[in-house]
């Protein structure tokens, strides 16, 4: 979702920092990988994923019902995605 509503703000096909949400901007600055990963395509948007429901998470003390608000998906899709991840 975090990448969908992305590919929506940017004005081109190229995804910057400034068309990410402001929580994410700051905490993946310095974390970001090298242009050249080993990893697929689905396994970083699987970790970046984890990772945004976890901060979203964090922010609300783990308030689902409000992390799910903040991360613009219905609260059943952020328990499935949390079973996925092994965050339950």
């Amino acid at each position: 979702n975090v990448l969908e509503r992305a590919l929506n703000v940017a004005p081109g096909n190229t995804i910057e920092m400034e068309h990410l949400p402001e929580f994410l901007q700051s905490s993946t600055q310095d974390a970001l990988p090298s242009p050249v990963a080993q990893t697929s395509l689905k396994k970083k948007t699987e970790e970046l994923e984890k990772s945004c429901i976890v901060q979203a998470l964090g922010r609300t003390q783990g308030n689902r019902s409000a992390a799910a608000r903040i991360l613009g998906v219905h609260r059943s899709h952020l328990y499935k995605k949390m079973q996925k991840y092994g965050l339950d």
